[in-house]
């Protein structure tokens, strides 16, 4: 049974957060499992999220780019409404026999509460 790589490369890039919590993640996929080898059997990418409660909650799960991984893939990510707090993303992949990568590294997020400001009009006399 072979292990997806130990340390799953991970890149979140944080893209259209906004007051209603749309986040969008996007990942770098593996090339290598745990053992070194080429990597020739991933299958998905599985996001998550998770506020102050300590509990981790599925945000999305895509299909590899490619069996043998290298690829990068997106997904977005809707957080609950009126979130007044930070929110910790990670991911992790898994191949066609269903083992799983350990988790990617924590990325966090500081969720912003704040509307924009509106745009200013005036009247020429």
């Amino acid at each position: 049974m072979k292990k997806l790589v130990v340390v799953l490369a991970v890149v979140f890039l944080f893209v259209g957060i906004s007051i209603a919590g749309n986040v969008t993640l996007t990942s770098d996929e593996p090339t290598t499992n745990e053992n070194g080898t080429d990597l020739n059997d991933l299958a998905k990418i599985q996001f998550y999220y998770r506020l102050a409660d300590d509990v981790w909650t599925s945000c999305g799960t895509v299909p590899a780019t490619s069996p043998q991984g290298g690829g990068s893939v997106t997904t977005p990510c809707l957080l609950p409404d009126d979130l007044q707090e930070d929110v910790d993303f990670k991911a992790n992949a898994c191949d066609l026999s269903g083992n799983c990568s350990v988790d990617s590294e924590i990325a966090t997020e500081p969720i912003d509460t704040v509307s924009p400001s509106p745009p200013s009009c005036r009247l020429n006399k």
